[in-house]
């Protein structure tokens, strides 16, 4: 069982919020907390009542990401190309896009199916 460092400690936690709805921190805190119980329950024994106080430091980002969270990799004027929207997933989907979108540049064979490039193009 991880035991909670006596020292000042950074500890994050994500959601992932529909931008369409507003956000409830409280609803996400809970969430958070109760990851954080699965993980580290003796970490989140020791932090539920700052949880409940509301006595935690929290930020808020907003990452670019598409409804159905593949991301688009389409020709969006003659000349102008996206390669974006990504969310979280940048590392797994980065270097595959930006191979698709120079072999679709230079008229190569595509590095997937096509069913999969007419599903980032969308």
């Amino acid at each position: 069982m991880a035991k909670a460092p006596q020292a000042r400690a950074w500890l994050a936690a994500a959601t992932f919020e529909d931008a369409q709805q507003p956000l409830v921190e409280a609803v996400a805190h809970q969430g958070n907390l109760a990851r954080l119980q699965q993980l580290l329950p003796g970490t989140a024994a020791q932090l539920q009542g700052r949880f409940e106080a509301g006595d935690i430091n929290t930020w808020r980002g907003i990452r670019c990401t598409t409804p159905n969270r593949l991301p688009l990799v389409k020709a969006l004027a003659p000349g102008l190309w996206l390669n974006t929207g990504y969310g979280s997933r940048g590392l797994t989907w980065s270097v595959l896009c930006a191979e698709l979108l120079a072999a679709r540049l230079h008229g190569e064979p595509w590095p997937i199916e096509a069913s999969l490039a007419r599903a980032l193009d969308a």
